[in-house]
C-alpha cells in the first residue's frame, strides 16, 4: 500500500488500513486521519520548495505520517504517548525502508516543538473528556487533564516563531492562540491551515 502512495496512486482508506491488524482497523474511521484529508495536506505542503519539518501531535498508529512522507519530500515525525503504537509505527517504517520518518514515544506536553515548522493536530485530547473516543483503557483520562493539555498546547503554540504552520483537523478555532491566521480550509472547514503572523 505504501508503494502505491509513492507512485501517486489514489487509494481507499480500507486499502491503506490493511497494513494494520483487525482491531486497529476498527478504530480507523473515527480516530485515524482519512486518506483524502492527508492527501489534501500533502498537496498544501507540496507547494513549499524547501524541505519542511512536519510533526504529527498524537500520531497514533502513524497513518497521517506515512501518507505525508510518501507524498512529499518533507521530513516527518510522529509523537504519541502510547508505546505500543510507536513501536508498531517503527516496525512498519523499517519494513518499508522509509527515510526521513521518525517516531517518538513521548507526551506532547514534554515535546520541544520549536525544531518543527509544520504542526499537525487531529484533536488528540478528545478522549480525555469523551468516553466514546477512548482508544483503550491504558492511559489516565480526566476533564482536568484535557484542560491541562489544551492550555499546555496553546502555550507551546504561542512560543513558536513567526511563519509556523499549524494544520488542524476537527479542532475548534479557540484552541489555537491569537496570532495565527487561517490561510486555507477544506472539507466544510474541518481541515484548516494556520500561519503564525
Amino acid at each position: 500500500m505504501l508503494e502505491a502512495l509513492r507512485l501517486n496512486i489514489s487509494i481507499k482508506d480500507d486499502e491503506f488500513d490493511s497494513i494494520y491488524n483487525p482491531e486497529l482497523r476498527k478504530l480507523s474511521k473515527r480516530h485515524f486521519t482519512p486518506y483524502r484529508v492527508a492527501k489534501k495536506v500533502a498537496d498544501w505542503l507540496s507547494i513549499y520548495p524547501e524541505q519542511l519539518n512536519v510533526i504529527d501531535l498524537g500520531c497514533g498508529v502513524g497513518k497521517f505520517c506515512f501518507i505525508i512522507k510518501q507524498l512529499t519530500k518533507h521530513k516527518v515525525t510522529g509523537v504519541d504517548f502510547r508505546r505500543n503504537y510507536i513501536e508498531l509505527c517503527k516496525r512498519i517504517r523499517d519494513k518499508h525502508k522509509i527515510s526521513d520518518l521518525k517516531f517518538i514515544h513521548k507526551n506532547i506536553m514534554e515535546t520541544d516543538l520549536r525544531e518543527y515548522n509544520v504542526l499537525y493536530f487531529f484533536n488528540s485530547f478528545l478522549e480525555q473528556i469523551d468516553v466514546t473516543a477512548r482508544l483503550d483503557n491504558n492511559i489516565e483520562t480526566s476533564p482536568l487533564l484535557h484542560l491541562e493539555y489544551e492550555k499546555g498546547l496553546k502555550r507551546k503554540l504561542e512560543e513558536m516563531p513567526l511563519n509556523t504552520i499549524v494544520i488542524t483537523y476537527h479542532v475548534f478555532s479557540d484552541q489555537i492562540p491569537t496570532g495565527y491566521r487561517i490561510v486555507r480550509t477544506e472539507f466544510d472547514g474541518t481541515l484548516k491551515m494556520w500561519i503564525k503572523q
